[in-house]
């Protein structure tokens, strides 16, 4: 039994040791980490366009789940063709950081996107809230946000929400 006890103790010590001797920066999955993926989130969306889909090694895992209240899909080369689409079809849209919830691992990123102005109209705000899980990267993200103020800058389909919304008004 002493035995077992000193093997156990050697080898927790040689890991504490090898731990010690290469100490991560931000250790996958902590607040530090989440902290800094929160920070590129905020500038990769800081602008919509296409180039929202390069370099997404840099912000998400391999493995990454997203949903939205549209879509939902999974992997790095599905989240590319999403955001090149995205980017290509709401050009000039921003995304304004309105705040975030920041604990080791998750994230709460508050937003507003902006379209961008057309002619005599302003841009359009809609308001949304992104849960990031996080290790090194994201590994899963779902978007939140009021799928009616999107079908409400849709032309004939916001004539029909708006009647739908008059008959269940008190």
């Amino acid at each position: 039994m002493g035995k077992a006890i000193l093997c156990a103790a050697a080898l927790l010590l040689a890991i504490v040791s090898t731990a010690a001797a290469e100490p991560a920066e931000h250790p996958a999955g902590s607040a530090e980490q989440t902290a800094l993926i929160v920070e590129r989130f905020k500038t990769r969306f800081s602008t919509v366009g296409p180039q929202m889909a390069d370099d997404l090694e840099a912000l998400y895992a391999p493995e990454l789940r997203f949903r939205d209240p549209i879509t939902q899909l999974a992997g790095l080369d599905a989240m590319r063709r999403y955001l090149k689409h995205f980017g290509e079809t709401a050009p000039g849209a921003r995304f304004t950081i309105t705040d975030a919830v920041i604990q080791p691992g998750n994230a709460a990123v508050f937003w507003t996107m902006t379209s961008a102005a057309d002619g005599a109209k302003a841009g359009r705000e809609i308001q949304g809230v992104s849960h990031l899980r996080v290790r090194e990267r994201v590994y899963e993200e779902r978007d939140y946000f009021d799928l009616g103020e999107v079908y409400d800058q849709v032309p004939v389909v916001n004539w029909f929400t708006g009647l739908v919304k008059s008959r269940l008004a008190p």
